[in-house]
């Protein structure tokens, strides 16, 4: 069986606003809706997190940010109720402000 390379094999003959045309589009086919939690899996979320800081356990987290979900692994640094957010430390040692609503999952 033949092995098509699709569009690809276009792009020579496009004009360059045509291809970034279509390298928009195939970026906004990336882009996903934030899901819904459900109070269950936000309660899990929270006794995971408050685990983890207690603790100082490196978690990995999978967040909602500029249409896409992202996972980073690190430690819990701070949790801010006030804030609504947490500070989190990544592996290279960089840290980053997390609001609590971004959060779809938290795994050990």
């Amino acid at each position: 069986m033949q092995r098509d390379r699709g569009s690809i094999k276009w792009t020579s003959l496009m004009l360059p606003e045509h291809v970034e045309l279509l390298k928009e589009w195939w970026q906004e086919d990336k882009k996903v809706d934030m899901p819904i939690l459900d109070s269950q899996q936000m309660e899990e979320i929270n006794n995971q997190l408050i685990h983890a800081y207690k603790l100082c356990t490196a978690v990995t987290i999978s967040i909602y940010q500029q249409s896409t979900v992202a996972d980073y692994t690190g430690k819990v640094i701070k949790l801010d109720n006030i804030k609504n957010c947490m500070v989190f430390q990544l592996e290279n040692g960089t840290s980053m402000d997390v609001g609590f609503h971004q959060i779809l999952s938290v795994t050990s």
